[in-house]
């Protein structure tokens, strides 16, 4: 899965997403799909991305809502990709 993170000048990053977490209403240590809130992802190049946006910025980087993960056609590979979702 292509990282989707854009650059200020609109540049995308080519690298790929290593990791997913998913957060929401937890079952016994995991979440059901229905239940997740929000997806973060993980860079495999840059990680969070930490230096491309100010410090205020930190949680919103790479951290997704279902739709807007379902809009960017990604939301499948990011549920799949999710080590607490069960």
């Amino acid at each position: 899965m292509k990282c989707p993170f854009k650059y200020a000048d609109g540049r995308q990053c080519g690298s790929d997403i290593c990791r997913a977490r998913a957060f929401g209403r937890s079952h016994r240590g995991a979440i059901l799909e229905r239940d997740v809130h929000k997806i973060r992802l993980w860079c495999s190049e840059k990680g969070d991305h930490a230096a491309a946006v100010p410090s205020g910025d930190v949680l919103t980087r790479l951290e997704f809502y279902p739709d807007e993960l379902q809009r960017l056609g990604l939301y499948a590979d990011a549920i799949a990709m999710c080590e607490n979702v069960g």
